[in-house]
């Protein structure tokens, strides 16, 4: 990651994946809390909505649920996209709060750089992951993957690719 900056050093995904080994490694391996927080204070001068997505990410790593859905919402206000939607509906999963983890999930396809495919995978991940922790959400489950996979960029996708997300979700659902 280091050389990917040194290359381009407004290469934001270099200083986000670097801030995450920073933190995840042990201090003896070259861990650092505090550069991680000079990557993401480079990011946030940048990027302020990825900044907080990154703060967000750090806070649900500890468990620090409503903490990182107040920086997750910062972020969406900053600019919304569908995967802090996503990210704000697994907090929302995290605290088993359905209702608001499907509402997110409807967010993310309303987003305007809905369709993406990362977007994409992880709505349907998640919609039959809610699902299937509570019986009475899978036909909203079911409803809202449907809605992903009619979405007009998913109607392109190739029928392998849906085919396989269904046998995922399936899978998920036993």
């Amino acid at each position: 990651f280091e050389k990917a900056i040194a290359l381009d050093p407004l290469n934001l995904e270099a200083r986000n994946d670097l801030a995450i080994m920073y933190v995840a490694l042990p201090r003896l391996l070259g861990g650092s809390k505090a550069r991680a927080a000079e990557q993401v204070a480079f990011i946030r001068r940048h990027d302020p909505a990825l900044a907080m997505q990154i703060d967000g990410d750090f806070l649900a790593n500890e468990k620090k649920y409503d903490a990182a859905l107040a920086a997750y919402n910062e972020s969406a206000k900053l600019h919304s996209r569908p995967i802090i939607h996503v990210r704000i509906s697994l907090a929302h999963q995290q605290k088993k709060d359905w209702e608001k983890a499907f509402a997110a999930l409807e967010r993310a396809l309303d987003a305007g750089e809905r369709g993406t495919q990362p977007a994409r995978h992880h709505l349907r991940h998640d919609a039959g992951r809610c699902g299937a922790e509570r019986e009475a959400d899978a036909d909203l489950a079911r409803a809202l993957r449907d809605r992903v996979r009619d979405h007009a960029v998913d109607a392109d996708a190739g029928e392998d690719e849906r085919e396989e997300a269904e046998r995922a979700e399936q899978a998920g659902a036993e």
